[in-house]
């Protein structure tokens, strides 16, 4: 591993085990990452991590989620809700969900963890230890206002009222999108740190496989790339255990509050880089980045052929995109981090591309684990062209 790499990667790990939220950052990834997608050389070192971070999640007492809820509410939870179930639905490093009766329908209940957005906010700090060695990597790159957007976009997320709000809009939106269901918010209820929602009824892809895995993967790839198009959103956290599967063959989709606007005419050019990869362009592609500002003119063609070396296979015609595949590609791409790092010492990317690359990366984690055979590239381009119609 190139040293540039191994200092972020180390600076990254001190981060870590020097922060209560690092932890919790790093129990979140066992609902994210397949270790069969990780290579082998780092695959036990990393299971370890998750592990030692996932035993440290433990279920809050029901006198602290009632607790939290009279505080947000106001009253006692069983003078607001018909009904609220003591063992939790779901245990979370940042909240615990249970199941309640609302008006005689069921909800989900999300209580964010006492004391969470102190602890991340104090811990936040330790960000700027990042600097040094991210300068070193993307030696062109805005390092504060890239550390900034990390900040700002944490924070959104355990602000459960401002999730709510992003998740209603995207329920609202995907009834124009057949077999894709985002659970409806209850606003007057919900507030900074509880987040009240209709219930989803059915497995998620952590516990259960999908009877159809194409169309699965087909309806997660026309959410997350049309959401952008549709609302001007990128949701930022499909993982397994987001997605429930529900009658008729139909997904429904939580945690859609973690989302960052973007901007139509970078997303445009976005598409355009890819379809140019798609079509073997290396003239349309260079344009499309310099209309994104990604890099000069000189570095676009090497950025082409490593891109396409990389990633052509999987954007041209059927793939079956599976963990091994997946592994197999970040094997190759841990090999061609020399040639990489030419060219990330000159990138110059928008902060506001952090959280939709976010989104990307665990988009593909997930569809990993379906085993499905897709034109990847195809339906990319249509969702993110068509949007939800």
């Amino acid at each position: 591993m190139p040293a540039v790499v191994r200092a972020l990667f180390d600076a990254a790990v001190a981060l870590v085990r020097q922060s209560s939220s690092g932890t919790v950052g790093l129990a979140r990834l066992d609902g994210v990452v397949d270790l069969d997608a990780v290579p082998p050389q780092f695959r036990k070192r990393f299971a370890r991590g998750l592990d030692a971070a996932a035993a440290t999640v433990e279920p809050l007492p029901m006198n602290k989620v009632e607790r939290e809820l009279r505080s947000a509410w106001g009253a006692p939870a069983a003078r607001v809700l018909d009904t609220l179930e003591p063992e939790p639905l779901a245990v979370t490093p940042s909240a615990q969900v249970h199941r309640g009766e609302l008006d005689g329908r069921a909800v989900a209940v999300k209580v964010r963890r006492p004391g969470l957005v102190g602890a991340v906010r104090s811990d936040l700090g330790l960000l700027d230890a990042l600097g040094p060695p991210l300068g070193r990597v993307f030696g062109a790159l805005d390092v504060g206002a890239l550390l900034r957007e990390a900040r700002e976009r944490v924070l959104d997320d355990l602000d459960l009222e401002h999730a709510g709000a992003t998740q209603q809009r995207l329920a609202r939106a995907t009834r124009r999108l057949d077999g894709v269901t985002v659970p409806s918010v209850d606003s007057e209820l919900s507030t900074p740190g509880v987040l009240v929602s209709d219930l989803l009824a059915g497995p998620t892809l952590a516990d259960a496989a999908p009877e159809d895995p194409g169309a699965v993967a087909r309806a997660l790839v026309a959410f997350s790339l049309g959401a952008p198009r549709t609302v001007a959103l990128a949701p930022a956290d499909p993982r397994a255990d987001h997605v429930a599967l529900v009658g008729d063959g139909g997904i429904g989709l939580l945690g859609t509050g973690a989302a960052r606007a973007v901007d139509r005419a970078r997303l445009d050019a976005a598409l355009d880089a890819l379809a140019a990869l798609r079509d073997a362009d290396p003239p349309a592609f260079g344009a499309a980045m310099q209309r994104m500002g990604l890099l000069p003119a000189a570095a676009a063609g090497d950025a082409y052929a490593l891109l396409d070396e990389l990633f052509g296979p999987l954007l041209r015609g059927p793939v079956q995109l599976t963990a091994p595949v997946l592994c197999d590609l970040t094997d190759r791409a841990l090999q061609a981090l020399p040639r990489a790092l030419l060219l990330t010492a000159r990138l110059t990317p928008d902060r506001a591309d952090l959280w939709p690359l976010r989104m990307l990366c665990q988009l593909a984690a997930l569809l990993g684990r379906l085993d499905a055979t897709e034109d990847w590239g195809a339906l990319a381009l249509a969702a993110g062209r068509e949007g939800w119609g």
